[in-house]
């Protein structure tokens, strides 16, 4: 009800706060944990959030993550398998980089894909060892009546709007280096943007290989992003096991960024 009447125009300094487009992350965790609870009541408990997790990915990995995180407090016993959706949710997304990269900039790939595929195999197996813990859980159905959590997606949706204006102070007070600065803090809230602006070419004498590194950086400043969310919204265990997880994800994706983009 709230979203139609916001304007969709920008605010504050540098126009970065769109008020429509803020709101819409709100709307967005609240309704990946609606489809979490959705997903549990029609498939079962791991099933349901194994599935929730998978379609999380291809919204909002950053969102999905923050929804388990949540849901985690009110299902304190499902630590290790909602950990698991929200990895699968990660992994999600580094294929949807490589289709965006693909469609605005396949030169980029080349440079582009070992890096997330590094990321996906450390990532995938740290998944399936988390999953098979979470099989000894009980998958409790949801405790509460309303799946929602609206003030931690409202929380949420506050940094993401400070992460949007820190992006373009960097963007240009720091010159050159203010792409890959920016980069880096726009994958804590988003990559998407990030890869369609770099590979599809729209940043002036980027080369296919730095835009290459630059959409990496900003996939593991997002891993690591999602790591603090799960610490910040989630419970102790739940933290745990997707830390394994991203942490996972993250070393192998940034050794084979640090081994593929190194000086000569």
């Amino acid at each position: 009800m709230i979203l139609p009447v916001l304007p969709d125009a920008g605010y504050g300094p540098w126009e970065v706060w769109n008020p429509r487009r803020l709101w819409a992350m709100v709307v967005i965790v609240c309704g990946l944990s609606f489809v979490a609870f959705v997903g549990m009541r029609l498939w079962g408990g791991r099933r349901g959030l194994y599935a929730s997790g998978l379609l999380g990915g291809l919204v909002s990995s950053t969102a999905a993550t923050v929804s388990f995180a949540t849901r985690s407090r009110s299902q304190p016993g499902d630590a290790a398998t909602l950990a698991a959706a929200a990895g699968l949710s990660s992994l999600v997304m580094l294929a949807r980089v490589v289709i965006l990269a693909a469609l605005v900039g396949p030169a980029t790939l080349p440079a582009l894909v070992p890096v997330l595929a590094a990321a996906a195999a450390g990532g995938m197996g740290a998944v399936a060892v988390i999953a098979r813990h979470g099989h000894h859980e009980a998958a409790s159905e949801p405790a509460v009546t309303n799946p929602f959590h609206l003030v931690e997606a409202i929380r949420f949706a506050v940094f993401y709007g400070l992460v949007l204006l820190l992006v373009e102070v960097a963007s240009r007070t720091l010159g050159t280096w203010g792409i890959v600065v920016a980069a880096a803090l726009a994958g804590l809230t988003d990559v998407d943007a990030v890869t369609l602006a770099l590979a599809g070419g729209t940043v002036a004498g980027l080369d296919p290989g730095t835009a290459a590194a630059a959409i990496a950086l900003a996939v593991l400043s997002n891993t690591v992003a999602k790591t603090a969310y799960a610490a910040w919204l989630g419970t102790r265990r739940f933290a745990r096991a997707t830390a394994a997880i991203l942490g996972a994800a993250f070393v192998a994706g940034g050794i084979a960024l640090l081994l593929l983009h190194r000086p000569a």
